[in-house]
């Protein structure tokens, strides 16, 4: 590119000549930058942060755990103790049904709460059945379109595209898990805060033996001392636990699905602009190399014989061929 623009100062180049050969310079600058940043987002292209409420509740291995054998072990005695946990939770709710089948106000209340965890349940037990399934799946998605995602280097348009659609879903996939928090801070820490509150100074303290679940989330059987330590503190434990695995395996579900769907579907929408770009790539190729010749004219270059622009259209065609391929091969890995 130097001796370029040293050949146009030496001929007296006129001032529009120049201008555009800067220009054509710095534009290459900045697809460098590009291709750095977007090689750099390929390479951290991973959706671990789609995993994270399903790797707390015992349903999926973080990588750290999966790839050392011992660490595997203790994790699925973890996710035996909270597949286990649903039996006696979900009874402790179904004893506390029968105690307010007379009162329709209160039963309905119970009933939602039940279906939602035997829902948590089922959820919980499927994806730890189709663990390697779900993990595959996921890889797919992190490794096999690598080598497709490497051809939006040359669009400043789809490096964007690619960037907003990472940063949106990670951003979802945050909501997804402070909502879980939330919940969790509300349905057990708000209430245990509150009893210890009210016992110290004293406030509302009349006939609390019979206030079994005034200082929990959930609507479960406890003993009629509950209200009374250290049974209050061993309830709550429990009580914090029912309410984290359930939580946390619905939000997990969600996470994952919404990861599948939404990258999925930003796979296909970035084939699509790559197809769409195919008019502006090529045509864009065939105007530069015509301006090159008209130039080179222009300062009287020699050596531009008209074999070389024969093969112009040949390797035009060869380029557009292989580009073709590619978002062939791109669509049916998507489709697989």
């Amino acid at each position: 590119m130097t001796s370029n623009k040293t050949t146009y100062s030496e001929v007296s180049v006129e001032g529009e000549k120049y201008t555009f050969t800067l220009h054509r310079i710095d534009k290459m600058a900045i697809s460098e930058i590009e291709r750095s940043k977007l090689q750099e987002l390929i390479i951290n292209y991973n959706l671990r942060f789609h995993r994270r409420a399903l790797n707390l509740c015992g349903v999926w291995p973080p990588e750290s755990i999966s790839s050392d054998s011992w660490k595997l072990r203790l994790y699925n005695i973890y996710t035996c103790f909270t597949l286990m946990w649903f039996l006696p939770a979900i009874t402790a709710m179904c004893i506390e049904l029968c105690n307010y089948l007379d009162n329709l106000e209160k039963a309905i209340p119970i009933i939602f709460q039940i279906s939602s965890f035997v829902l948590s349940a089922i959820l919980a037990m499927y994806f730890v059945y189709r663990r390697k399934i779900m993990m595959n799946l996921f890889l797919t998605l992190e490794t096999n379109f690598r080598p497709y995602m490497e051809m939006l280097r040359s669009s400043t348009k789809k490096l964007k595209s690619l960037e907003q659609s990472m940063f949106l879903g990670k951003l979802i996939a945050d909501m997804f898990l402070y909502c879980a928090y939330m919940t969790i801070f509300i349905w057990v820490i708000i209430p245990c805060v509150k009893g210890y509150i009210e016992y110290i100074f004293q406030f509302d303290q009349e006939d609390i033996e019979h206030k079994r679940g005034k200082y929990f989330g959930l609507s479960m059987w406890f003993p009629s001392n509950v209200n009374q330590s250290p049974i209050y503190e061993t309830a709550q434990v429990v009580h914090g636990i029912t309410v984290f695995t359930g939580v946390l395996n619905i939000t997990g579900w969600f996470m994952a699905m919404f990861a599948l769907i939404y990258h999925t579907s930003s796979h296909f929408s970035m084939l699509v602009d790559l197809i769409d770009d195919i008019g502006i790539r090529f045509s864009t190729k065939k105007l530069s190399d015509r301006s090159q010749c008209v130039i080179a004219d222009q300062l009287h270059i020699e050596d531009t014989p008209d074999e070389n622009s024969q093969h112009l259209p040949i390797e035009r065609d060869s380029e557009l061929n292989q580009y073709l391929v590619r978002c062939i091969e791109y669509h049916q890995e998507i489709i697989k």
